[in-house]
């Protein structure tokens, strides 16, 4: 019988389990809509060398844009869901629309004015510059959007924010690739999918704001007292996602500055890597549902229950790893069958970055939970700090690494980075709460995973550690049976995965007892 902190607090095990339920369907549908996505526009902007470096420029662009966004919404998401989740609802959104106007609009104005500059001196690349002003629209439309999405995660609306987080998956799919058909001669083939997106951003901005309702005035929120909270939850989710996103940003100045390559090359290059990077951070996506649930439920508990925190952190970030082992076993193991699940054969150059992004993003996945319930529990301080050295690190690396490794020194110098943050992080964790992720617990989900990899390796690899292929690795060719194969493959070893997490007991009755009660109708 383990003791109450080893448990997610009981009377809160159905409020976790059916938000996590319901936002872990949506952001399972975000990932299938954004690896559509990923299937059809490379297609649409074409094959060879000329559309990889296409698809390598709109990635740069998107990657770029993605960490402003971020500071938009996620930062803005934590700060409403944090005075949301105190009681402190009166006035909130109304404070936060002010608010918003000032620094949504000013980073909108940032990006589409300052463009020409960013593309000049910050890529010598001209034709980024029309894409990075179409990207600035997302940011602005982001910017309101946080709101009505923080707003419905702080009261626990959770099906409602699942909803809106649904349609605007759905949308983007059809705005990008509807975009990149009707605006490819109006604007440019990277230009118009951006469009397409900025639209998809404006109508469920539209939407979040109907389904809230008026924002009402009030006194509980000022916007000096919303802005001192928001500014830190926006410099640590900007400096999160400039972590993910910022090895691509390296590959290419990096190669850039260190190697002699033609433009379209380098753009290239950008579109491989940026490839491997989508896939690797899958995990990352998957356990991102996790804090939206955490949050109001960690700010809810920080000021009069330690041993619900130190609940929360050790049942999440086991969690956490189970799910990230699942998939970065298969992905190390796989990385070319992977590549080309969804990407033409040309994109498995960019296998050696995916082996090192996946075991980077196996470890940011667990940071990731606990800078959120650092940053939940009052300290965003702390969490900026935290992340701010990964992501200097990261840089710190990344760049002599390109220069020394090409390409895939980036993926190296994030891995070590990631690694590092989480070996601090949960140092941290332990400081401030008395709990951290548990050794004993993530040795045995490395040593499953790494059984389930080898698994992996021998049945399905095209390219193995000595010499030749797996067992099936050729079996289909490059085409639709291969794509089965790997699809069916990983699936079946996912379930040896999951049965091996069940022999070693990582995964316990309590879990099952957990999970029963969560799926239980009613209360």
């Amino acid at each position: 019988m383990s003791d109450s902190s080893d448990e997610v607090p009981k009377d809160d095990t159905q409020a976790i389990g059916r938000g996590a339920l319901y936002l872990t369907m949506t952001k399972l549908w975000f990932m299938v809509s954004g690896y559509a996505i990923l299937f059809g526009l490379p297609r649409i902007l074409g094959d060879g060398v000329e559309g990889k470096a296409l698809f390598g420029k709109y990635q740069v662009a998107i990657g770029l844009a993605s960490i402003a966004n971020a500071l938009a919404v996620q930062g803005t998401t934590q700060a409403i869901a944090r005075f949301v989740g105190r009681g402190k609802v009166k006035g909130v959104r109304a404070a936060a629309i002010r608010l918003q106007t000032i620094l949504g609009g000013g980073a909108f104005c940032l990006i589409f004015f300052g463009a020409p500059y960013i593309a000049d001196w910050g890529y010598s690349d001209d034709s980024l510059t029309t894409p990075l002003r179409c990207s600035a629209f997302i940011t602005l439309f982001y910017s309101f959007y946080g709101i009505y999405l923080g707003y419905l995660n702080g009261s626990r609306q959770f099906a409602k924010q699942a909803l809106v987080d649904f349609s605007f998956s759905t949308l983007k799919v059809i705005g990008v690739l509807c975009g990149a058909f009707l605006f490819k001669d109006l604007l440019d083939p990277v230009s118009g999918p951006i469009v397409g997106w900025a639209g998809a951003a404006f109508v469920v901005l539209i939407m979040g704001r109907i389904l809230c309702g008026p924002a009402k005035g009030g006194s509980d929120v000022t916007v000096r007292g919303l802005f001192n909270f928001q500014m830190f939850t926006m410099l640590v989710a900007g400096a999160a996602t400039a972590v993910a996103k910022a090895d691509l940003q390296v590959v290419k100045i990096g190669l850039e500055q260190f190697h002699d390559m033609s433009q379209e090359a380098i753009n290239a290059a950008a579109g491989e890597y940026s490839a491997a990077q989508n896939f690797a951070t899958i995990p990352y996506q998957m356990v991102f549902a996790i804090t939206f649930i955490l949050f109001p439920l960690v700010t809810a508990a920080s000021d009069n229950d330690i041993e619900k925190l130190r609940g929360y952190v050790k049942q999440t970030t086991r969690y956490a790893a189970m799910i990230a082992g699942a998939v970065v076993s298969l992905f190390v193991a796989c990385p070319e069958r992977t590549l080309m699940v969804l990407f033409r054969p040309e994109y498995a150059a960019g296998a050696d970055a995916l082996r090192f992004l996946a075991l980077g993003y196996f470890a940011y996945s667990i940071f990731f939970i606990m800078v959120s319930i650092i940053t939940a529990s009052g300290r965003p301080g702390v969490s900026f700090c935290l992340v701010a050295g990964t992501f200097i690190l990261q840089l710190g690396l990344g760049f002599p690494l390109v220069a020394k490794a090409g390409a895939v020194g980036a993926s190296m110098a994030t891995m070590i980075a990631m690694a590092c943050g989480l070996l601090t992080a949960n140092l941290v964790a332990k400081k401030n709460f008395g709990q951290g992720a548990e050794c004993s617990v993530m040795l045995k989900i490395v040593g499953c995973a790494v059984i389930v990899s080898s698994l992996a390796h021998v049945l399905l690899a095209r390219t193995t550690f000595w010499g030749g292929s797996g067992v099936l690795g050729n079996v289909g060719g490059t085409g639709m049976v291969s794509k089965l194969v790997t699809v069916g493959g990983f699936s079946i070893l996912g379930l040896v995965f999951v049965g091996l997490l069940v022999i070693t007991g990582v995964f316990s009755d309590e879990d099952k007892a957990r999970f029963a009660k969560v799926l239980k109708r009613g209360q």
